[in-house]
């Protein structure tokens, strides 16, 4: 009888361990499917996980859309980061970019004067390259390439906006301004 209810033990907790799995998987697919339809699957995967990121300041601001590739865009910074992969934070700054819960879907984008004053350079060893775009003042982001823009929510804006005064914080040279 003791070897019977074991058994019914192990399987009811695998039984919940599968539950448990299929609820995480839903809830992250909730959590994340319209960045990654914004975004698109290989450019939100390159932003999770690329093993280069850079932080980039324009000064004066870029005007609303330089057409052009990520890497023609980067030429026109005025300040350059090193490489930010393992520095405190960047786990978070990828995140909003990847989570539906750091945008305002509602708003309209399009009817805001933008300036581009920072940028972040998300790169792998393959050639995988993505620009994200950031207007501090309006909390705008877009990707460079597909001129895909949509608003921060203010928390995240707020987040992103520091994190990336930060990374040009005791460079020799002032933040830019907004």
């Amino acid at each position: 009888m003791a070897a019977s209810s074991g058994k019914l033990l192990a399987a009811g907790m695998l039984g919940l361990g599968l539950a448990a799995a299929a609820l995480s998987i839903s809830y992250r697919r909730q959590q994340t499917h319209r960045a990654l339809a914004l975004w698109g699957p290989e450019q939100a995967a390159t932003v999770a996980t690329a093993p280069v990121v850079k932080a980039l300041w324009f000064n004066p601001p870029l005007p609303p859309f330089i057409a052009g590739l990520p890497s023609e865009v980067v030429e026109r910074a005025s300040g350059q980061s090193p490489n930010l992969s393992g520095t405190p934070g960047i786990g978070t700054v990828r995140q909003f970019f990847v989570e539906d819960t750091s945008f305002d879907w509602q708003s309209d984008p399009a009817a805001e004067p933008v300036g581009w004053t920072y940028g972040l350079e998300f790169s792998d060893p393959t050639g995988r390259e993505v620009l994200v775009l950031l207007d501090p003042t309006t909390g705008l982001v877009s990707e460079a390439k597909n001129h895909k823009t949509i608003r921060l929510n203010p928390g995240p804006a707020e987040q992103l906006k520091a994190y990336l005064k930060r990374q040009f914080a005791g460079q020799g040279r002032e933040a830019p301004a907004e």
